[in-house]
């Protein structure tokens, strides 16, 4: 994981199988997830890439994951976009995360 991120939380799920992640904004702010951007069935519009916050899975294969933001608005929901091998990673802010 980048550094700007090691403090963050992050969703985990269940390996072969589909999740669904859907969050909801309690104030304005930017949601972040992450995901190998590089397959196919990723959906992505919307989104942001963030500069310099790619990272490598641990797997033999070292598949490399992207980080991706978007902001939202107090109140609004959104999907954690899944659609390939690694799905899609929720990431959270830690206590001393920045929110960026």
């Amino acid at each position: 994981m980048p550094a700007r991120f090691r403090d963050w939380r992050f969703t985990q799920t269940s390996g072969g199988e589909r999740a669904e992640i859907r969050v909801k904004a309690k104030r304005d702010g930017v949601v972040h997830f992450a995901t190998a951007a590089s397959q196919r069935r990723v959906e992505t519009a919307g989104w942001t890439p963030v500069p310099d916050a790619t990272f490598h899975d641990t797997g033999a294969g070292k598949t490399k994951m992207s980080v991706f933001r978007r902001a939202l608005k107090a109140g609004e929901e959104l999907d954690i976009p899944q659609g390939n091998w690694t799905g899609g990673v929720a990431l959270l802010p830690g206590e001393t995360g920045s929110g960026r």
